[in-house]
């Protein structure tokens, strides 16, 4: 079974619609700026957690997005490739990953013609990367 990976983002929503469409008082709740990651449809805490300290740390668009997206086709790639998929989040992918997956990420992304990036072709070969790995994007707003 191949692992949909998804960077998405939380939706800011207005209160007091919410209270008229539900009838009751909507909770008070922190909106979160950071992307989070979901993989097949479930919340992933551990990688969440890392990209909310890092967006606090440094709240640059462009950086967060790239972590978010690398970490994604990380885990994506963890699951698909690598078959590190376990009963609980905490004894799957990068809990569970050893040297010999992460040398053969890196000869995947250095050697093989439909995975490695270059100076040249880094943004043909991230999508192709992307639709290898089953990674989808769902940006919300």
């Amino acid at each position: 079974m191949t692992s949909i990976v998804r960077v998405v983002r939380a939706l800011d929503f207005d209160r007091e619609r919410i209270e008229f469409l539900l009838g009751e008082k909507a909770l008070c709740l922190e909106h979160v700026e950071a992307p989070s990651i979901l993989v097949d449809g479930i919340y992933r805490t551990s990688a969440s957690r890392w990209l909310r300290r890092k967006h606090a740390l440094r709240p640059v668009e462009s950086a967060i997005s790239t972590y978010a997206y690398r970490l994604a086709g990380y885990i994506a790639y963890l699951r698909n490739e690598r078959g590190l998929i376990g009963t609980s989040e905490w004894s799957s992918d990068g809990f569970a990953v050893t040297s010999d997956d992460l040398r053969a990420l890196y000869r995947s992304r250095q050697f093989e013609d439909a995975t490695r990036v270059s100076s040249v072709s880094w943004r043909g070969v991230v999508v192709l990367g992307q639709r290898k790995l089953g990674l989808e994007n769902d940006r919300a707003g």
